[in-house]
């Protein structure tokens, strides 16, 4: 019973970590697209390759990124929970803005 509860236990502080790690890529992001009003994080997807994370973010906006624009953002992220540091990758969705804004 006691190795249940601390095999328990430690996967619940591993999963309370990884979501928290997502949490603050997605903060980091949102607050990297602060100066883009046009451009809206639709949704981050998380992988692991060749033991490395991936964080995908897909943007819809009508003004595309540069790879400057996404190494920037990518130097803010923070570590992975394991340590090691995480890739950005950026996937923009192109949208139309259509109207006078009133």
């Amino acid at each position: 019973m006691t190795s249940l509860a601390i095999t328990l236990g430690t996967h619940g502080l591993k999963l309370i970590r990884q979501r928290s790690f997502q949490t603050e890529v997605r903060e980091v992001i949102q607050s990297a697209l602060i100066s883009r009003p046009e451009a809206r994080l639709v949704e981050m997807i998380f992988t692991t390759q060749g033991g490395q994370t991936v964080a995908t973010a897909v943007v819809r906006s009508p003004v595309r990124f540069t790879y400057a624009d996404v190494a920037a953002m990518e130097k803010r992220l923070p570590r992975s929970p394991d340590g090691s540091p995480v890739r950005l990758t950026l996937r923009h969705v192109e949208v139309d803005i259509v109207g006078d804004g009133g």
